[in-house]
């Protein structure tokens, strides 16, 4: 974001320049868990814990990953809440970026049907090194172990 809305090097605020004219916030990625009649849902699975080796270096210095811990993530949460991956019945994406998919793999032996989007599955489909806020890592299940349902 930083990029598309202060493109001057002198503007850009990173993890090594954190003075500027604008201010940080703290914005965690989200996961939300939806209690629904025909089981529980999960929407977006947040950063893998593997974000050190996985993301580009020029990720990196973009947002400011230091918080981001292995307790933080995904399947710490869900199980300090009773939960594990069998318990979903839908996992949904709403994209597939490293930010937002990266617990997806935690659900590759899981029983939950997987929900991403149709045009942006077919953009990934070939894949196979990270760019654009993509790792491979974080969807290879959804070729090769559980073919994801695909909506429009």
């Amino acid at each position: 974001m930083n990029l598309s809305v202060f493109p001057h090097p002198d503007l850009v605020l990173n993890v090594s320049r954190r003075a500027g004219a604008k201010h940080w916030l703290r914005c965690p990625v989200l996961s939300y868990v939806i209690e629904h009649t025909d089981g529980l849902l999960l929407w977006d699975t947040g950063v893998s814990t593997e974000w050190p080796t996985e993301w580009l270096e020029a990720w990196q210095q973009l947002i400011d990953l230091s918080e981001i811990t292995p307790e933080s993530c995904l399947l710490s949460r869900l199980e300090a809440e009773g939960w594990g991956p069998d318990d979903f019945r839908y996992v949904v994406q709403s994209h597939l970026h490293a930010d937002h998919a990266g617990g997806l793999r935690l659900f590759q032996d899981a029983g939950a049907e997987i929900v991403v989007q149709e045009a942006e599955y077919r953009h990934i489909q070939n894949l196979r090194e990270p760019q654009r806020f993509w790792v491979p890592a974080d969807f290879t299940l959804l070729h090769d172990v559980r073919p994801p349902t695909l909506v429009d």
